[in-house]
């Protein structure tokens, strides 16, 4: 069948547009990163290098035309964001809920991308956690019960279970999740050997609670500081054994810019490259 391929988009300001990410017709989600600001008493703010907010909303709505989902991811390798409270937990997941995830309500003025509608939002905590992740995930998760349709994913670090994400993750609430299959040699790919890397996805495939799971790439060798592999390496030494599992969701790629760089989506779905 086909591969479904997530894609961070927004850590790049030399990056092609949201736009013609989608238009490839290479990526089944584009993830917008980050909201990185959040937390303490901080008014919510994104970081995406520097691409207008406003800009995207055009751009959010043409991908979805193309059925392609896309999320904002909230949190990132830096920035700074906390959620330490309970009330933290819940402000977070009502402004949310209210910017991104529901239709405005009058004026979508405060709204950082418009009137668009987002597919979901995405968990990718790389410190401070667990702390209320777990709250935070339970109320989005009831807002789906009041008719709100939208996915909630996760990107956790290849090492089992992760020490931000893994209590959220095995509370089943995520519809899918992209491991970081990089920066931690002891989980991933390592001068040329992919044992590592196997043996992480088949205690991630085994024990992560939730429906599908993906596996997280650099695009590109300068992507990440450890763990990129060659598409060809992914197609033949990776696909055939993790194909095997139901949990098996598709590949992520960090990122959009880099991965038109290296062709390694094209690659992958052998596009005349």
């Amino acid at each position: 069948g086909s591969l479904d391929i997530a894609v961070y988009w927004g850590q790049s300001f030399d990056e092609r547009s949201l736009e013609a990410t989608c238009d490839s017709g290479n990526y089944a989600y584009v993830i917008i990163g980050f909201l990185n600001t959040f937390g303490g008493g901080q008014t919510p703010a994104l970081d995406i290098s520097g691409h207008s907010p406003k800009g995207l909303e055009p751009q959010i709505k043409h991908c979805q035309s193309k059925n392609v989902k896309v999320l904002l991811s909230i949190g990132g390798p830096a920035g700074p964001y906390s959620l330490d409270s309970r009330n933290d937990a819940n402000d977070l997941a009502v402004y949310l809920h209210k910017n991104f995830l529901l239709p405005p309500a009058g004026t979508s003025e405060s709204r950082p991308f418009g009137n668009a509608v987002l597919d979901g939002i995405d968990f990718h905590i790389e410190h401070g956690g667990p702390s209320q992740y777990q709250l935070l995930a339970n109320i989005l998760s009831s807002f789906r019960l009041s008719g709100s349709e939208f996915a909630l994913t996760a990107a956790p670090q290849c090492v089992y279970p992760d020490p931000n994400l893994g209590t959220v993750i095995n509370s089943a609430t995520f519809d899918a999740i992209w491991v970081q299959f990089y920066n931690n040699p002891q989980c991933s790919y390592s001068a040329g050997n992919a044992s590592a890397l196997m043996n992480a996805w088949k205690e991630w495939s085994m024990k992560a609670r939730t429906d599908k799971v993906f596996l997280g790439f650099p695009a590109h060798p300068d992507a990440a500081g450890s763990g990129y592999m060659p598409p060809s390496k992914v197609k033949f030494q990776v696909f055939p054994n993790a194909q095997d599992s139901t949990k098996f969701g598709g590949i992520m790629l960090w990122d959009s810019y880099w991965d038109t760089v290296s062709q390694f989506s094209n690659k992958i779905l052998g596009k005349g490259v």
